[in-house]
């Protein structure tokens, strides 16, 4: 079959415009390359929830899933290739418990945990690389003027006192970092003893990587 000169010129005029679209596209995508960062970042602003499932709850005995999703601002690096400042990052992660008793909340060592630090930063032209944040244990922490639960981490109970980070910002210590939650003892304690503790939100706290 023979199709119209016309009709030729025309696909390929529509063709080139594609094709030079396609490079640019390419070369745009290929330049975001991730770098590690050094030295230390602290973060003076949080804001999110722990979830647990099923609820927390007095005298609970099943096995328990917290999921933690917090973010973080105010984020300024030290002795750091970064070039950022006042930077942000997003920490999140699941861990397990052995039981839903709300006893738990209030027990120093505690269950440890393995997150992830995603960072909005930039080192030069390179964006700055995840943090990957084990952590063996956790305290129960309470804000010093507003009373309100919290948790600092890692605990200071021995064998339960190290964070390691790798990524960016690597390191470990047993320095503490601190979350403080919307909520007093009293209101949790009566969420325990009714439907239960579903979340915590939190609003407060300072978080320092690596943990030195």
């Amino acid at each position: 079959m023979r199709f119209p000169r016309k009709l030729l010129m025309g696909v390929a005029a529509v063709a080139l415009p594609i094709g030079v679209l396609s490079t640019v596209v390419g070369t745009g995508a290929a330049s975001a390359v991730g770098a590690n960062a050094t030295g230390s970042v602290t973060c003076t602003a949080v804001k999110g929830t722990v979830k647990f499932v099923p609820p927390l709850k007095a005298g609970g005995t099943a096995s328990e899933t917290s999921t933690v999703a917090i973010s973080l601002s105010g984020c300024n690096a030290s002795g750091s290739n970064v070039t950022s400042t006042n930077f942000t990052g997003k920490l999140s992660g699941t861990f397990t418990g052995s039981t839903n008793d709300c006893a738990s909340l209030g027990q120093n060592g505690g269950t440890g945990a393995t997150l992830t630090i995603k960072w909005k930063a930039k080192i030069g032209l390179s964006t700055v690389n995840n943090t990957g944040l084990a952590i063996t244990g956790e305290d129960e922490a309470l804000e010093p003027v507003s009373g309100d639960v919290g948790f600092a981490t890692p605990s200071a109970v021995a064998g339960h006192n190290t964070a390691t980070s790798s990524g960016s910002f690597p390191g470990a210590g047993s320095s503490q970092s601190f979350i403080y939650s919307k909520s007093t003892q009293g209101q949790v304690g009566a969420k325990c003893t009714g439907t239960g503790v579903a979340s915590l939100a939190f609003d407060a706290g300072t978080v320092t990587i690596p943990s030195v």
